[in-house]
């Protein structure tokens, strides 16, 4: 498994705020690990972060801090692990989520009458849709004119739909174009003017399912999900990441296998629906410094490498544990 490099928080904590700092900063750099320089003093202790090149040397690390404060019972540690990925890690990953800094733009504001709406309804009970089937074109809010003087640019809608500059999809067009279906795009304020520099892009296929989401209701006629939440996940490093029970599809753009929302069959309902991208169509949308990319994104792994990293925290703490300096995850 290909694991990112760890940067780890930690705070330690003693009555009398007497830590030696250079001692500790000595044993960091023993192990060959460089030391932020952001560390921070805090009324019950110390503060900082130190950063870790692999999954072994946070081990070492904290095996060797562990050792060293052992007999000062006055010590206990808190600390939180944070992944962190270098752009190659992520050019390099099987998918990343594709994050836009927009919100959606298909969901209408002020008096405008004009909505979108499905053409196929898949249940007549529940009115789920089949989501490709938007009716032609996409009504959008109004485009800000700073967006439209860019190239390159990407927005976001609901329901798995992304918006692309066709500058920027005629330049992924070879890599996307037999994975993801299209359409044009008008305002609510003009439904019948189609704008030319702009298409909706949507995927046709899908990985497997979040894990970190639970269907909560289903229709009880077409048992269709009805409505699907996140789960409360105590590990906080792990919303570093996104976990899915399989990852089989190696199409450059998918859909995740479910959505995040609630349907209530009114016509348009608006889930939260992530779309996923190869480490190979990111790494484009940064060489073309398309606007709107959100560069520190979130890499996709599945549930048994997950339990990789749920191992990995387990092993830090049973170290810290076993020689009584742990206090609590989380700084």
């Amino acid at each position: 498994m290909n694991i990112p490099s760890f940067d780890i928080a930690f705070n330690f904590v003693r009555r009398d705020m007497n830590m030696n700092f250079e001692e500790f900063r000595n044993i960091c750099r023993a192990k060959s690990v460089s030391f932020s320089k952001n560390w921070l003093m805090q009324p019950d202790g110390l503060s900082f972060i130190i950063t870790c090149a692999t999954d072994n040397t946070v081990k070492m690390l904290c095996e060797e801090v562990a050792v060293h404060f052992q007999n000062d019972r006055d010590i206990f540690i808190r600390y939180e692990m944070i992944p962190r990925y270098s752009i190659d890690y992520l050019y390099a990953s099987r998918y990343c989520k594709l994050l836009i800094d927009v919100d959606e733009m298909d969901l209408p504001g002020g008096n405008t009458t004009a909505k979108n709406a499905f053409e196929i309804v898949l249940c007549e009970d529940c009115k789920y849709p089949k989501f490709s089937s938007i009716k032609q074109p996409l009504l959008i809010k109004s485009i800000s004119k700073k967006t439209l003087k860019s190239k390159y640019y990407a927005l976001h809608c609901s329901n798995g739909f992304r918006l692309f500059s066709k500058n920027l999809f005629n330049e992924l067009k070879n890599d996307l174009s037999n994975y993801v279906d299209t359409g044009s795009v008008a305002y609510f304020d003009c439904p019948n003017k189609i704008l030319d520099d702009v298409i909706w892009v949507r995927p046709q296929q899908s990985i497997g399912h979040n894990y970190m989401r639970d269907i909560v209701k289903k229709c009880k006629t077409c048992e269709r999900p009805i409505i699907i939440r996140g789960k409360i996940e105590r590990r906080a490093f792990l919303v570093c990441y996104d976990f899915y029970d399989s990852i089989t599809n190696d199409a450059p753009m998918v859909l995740a296998g479910n959505w995040f929302g609630h349907l209530a069959g009114a016509g348009y309902d608006s889930v939260t629906w992530d779309v996923l991208i190869s480490g190979n169509i990111f790494h484009k949308l940064c060489d073309f410094k398309a606007r709107n990319i959100v560069g520190e994104t979130k890499t996709v792994i599945t549930k048994n490498e997950y339990r990789v990293l749920v191992n990995l925290e387990d092993a830090i703490s049973a170290i810290f544990d076993a020689r009584g300096l742990l206090r609590g995850r989380g700084v």
